[in-house]
């Protein structure tokens, strides 16, 4: 089997499932790839552009995001120069995760570009695509060229929180539950069958980077769960339709919410 999976070139937590799935089938005839995009638009006009952030979300935002990312990388420069193997660390890049396991990667601008997204279907040929916490809207092609089944792992208990920063939102608007949800990818966003879900409690000593990672580790349960089971054939079970609103990017009103609630630079509890 073919996994193709598509996450951001930066991310906190995507690394830590990516760590423990190849860790898992390390030794099986699963080949896994990764399809890496930028964290940020190249379009001006995007809400995932570096203007479109400060415009929905604020500059506190990007500021808070800035130094979380800085605080990130130099924790994760230290646990590599301590020595720390893979399997053992923390704070770790998609990239090094690949490298590190075997897993080819392929730098991606644009996912459903004829010159690259397409591409990277035509090279892997995956069964699976599985989208990690990714940032970009799969066109209805990119996801056909999957032979078997398409995968989103998204950071709550769909269909709660749908959409845009959802760990953002349930922060911001005091949520006692998350989790994490594996379920198949339609046209519409996080709308397909679920095929597994887990849930967690949130503590009052959590933050943005420990309700993610509970997420990460949550959802890499999920995934080993769902590959050793196969899967990839099963219809899984429609999302219960109650009316749960789709979500956007977090707004500036909202952050500041959140910051009245819960830390945001903590990495532990």
């Amino acid at each position: 089997m073919r996994v193709l999976i598509l996450t951001p070139q930066i991310h906190f937590h995507a690394p830590i499932v990516m760590r423990d799935v190849f860790q898992r089938y390390k030794d099986s005839d699963i080949e896994f790839y990764a399809a890496l995009t930028p964290k940020l638009s190249a379009s001006k006009k995007s809400t995932s552009s570096l203007a479109g952030v400060i415009r929905t979300s604020g500059l506190k935002y990007l500021l808070f995001m800035i130094f979380l990312k800085l605080k990130f990388d130099l924790f994760r420069l230290l646990e590599k120069a301590s020595g720390r193997p893979v399997a053992e660390r923390k704070y770790l890049s998609p990239l090094e995760v690949c490298e590190a396991f075997g897993a080819k990667s392929f730098w991606v601008e644009n996912i459903n570009s004829q010159d690259d997204g397409m591409n990277v279907a035509d090279i892997v040929k995956p069964d699976v695509i599985l989208s990690l916490f990714f940032n970009q809207i799969l066109g209805a092609p990119f996801l056909e060229s999957a032979r078997e089944a398409r995968w989103n792992l998204h950071p709550s208990l769909l269909p709660e929180y749908k959409g845009r920063s959802p760990v953002l939102w349930m922060l911001a608007e005091g949520a006692k539950k998350g989790g994490a949800t594996l379920h198949h990818m339609t046209n519409e966003l996080d709308a397909g069958n679920i095929v597994e879900q887990k849930s967690f409690d949130i503590d009052k000593g959590d933050s943005f980077f420990t309700v993610y990672r509970k997420a990460a580790i949550a959802g890499a349960e999920l995934l080993i769960s769902a590959l050793a089971l196969d899967q990839a054939h099963s219809g899984g079970k429609p999302q219960r339709a109650d009316g749960c609103k789709t979500y956007g990017p977090i707004t500036g009103k909202a952050f500041n919410e959140l910051l009245e609630k819960y830390s945001f630079f903590k990495f532990e509890n």
